[in-house]
């Protein structure tokens, strides 16, 4: 592998896991709805793992001391490779606040979003299985880049309205059409009253995606295991 992929799991499928070739991505709250510190976070872990901390529940006031303070002893205990920060809400500057102070205060990498990025490490969204990732990685090429991988593909729906876009809920398994920039492969369907794209990467295209991701600075990749489970049988055997 170019670089090491890790899947992202909650503690209750890392207690459960028996079967995962890749590294292993811890879930866990920023912000606990019980308390002033981080939520989530296990106690038992692999030896090689990262931290991925979301906002899914909100900043309300929380200490970002403590939460500092909190996370900085638990990286010296479990030694993760990093601490990726998941944060999907819209920028505000308590995150970007908290953002600074995780980088200075904890003995690993803190790999923020693009919003909360200066001219560190970034944490990317995936690449869709219709662009190039050469065009989309290039604006950050030279930065150390983590990448959040997607097994599953993308259906684009195209009518007289305009083009809406969906994640497939299942891996597709008959596309014989193939896009050498995108590294995807894909079919074309016709409705009554529209024409649909299905994309999606298969394991030899992943290898190439990632080959090429590798030259543009990604160093480290987070998936879903819950899409990998579901794709392995497929694509990923």
């Amino acid at each position: 592998m170019v670089f090491p992929i890790y899947l992202a799991m909650t503690v209750a499928e890392l207690s459960a896991v028996s079967d995962n070739p890749y590294g292993c991505g811890i879930m866990a709250q920023c912000f606990s709805s019980q308390g002033s510190g981080p939520g989530y976070l296990p106690e038992a872990v692999p030896e090689d793992f990262v931290l991925l901390l979301n906002d899914h529940v909100p900043f309300d006031g929380h200490d970002i001391f403590r939460i500092g303070s909190h996370l900085a002893q638990y990286c010296r205990q479990k030694k993760p490779r990093a601490v990726i920060l998941d944060f999907q809400r819209p920028f505000t500057p308590s995150l970007q606040e908290l953002t600074v102070h995780l980088s200075a205060c904890l003995s690993v990498p803190v790999i923020p979003p693009p919003a909360y990025c200066n001219d560190g490490p970034v944490f990317l969204p995936p690449v869709p299985t219709n662009k190039s990732p050469q065009k989309v990685l290039a604006p950050w090429k030279g930065r150390e880049i983590w990448l959040e991988i997607a097994f599953l593909g993308q259906e684009f729906s195209v009518t007289e309205k305009g083009c809406s876009i969906t994640s497939l809920s299942y891996p597709l398994r008959d596309t014989p059409l193939y896009d050498g920039q995108a590294f995807c492969h894909y079919r074309i369907e016709e409705t009554d009253d529209a024409v649909l794209f299905r994309l999606h990467r298969t394991r030899d295209d992943h290898t190439l995606f990632l080959q090429e991701a590798a030259k543009m600075g990604v160093c480290g990749a987070i998936g879903l295991f819950q899409e990998y489970s579901l794709c392995r049988a497929h694509t990923f055997k």
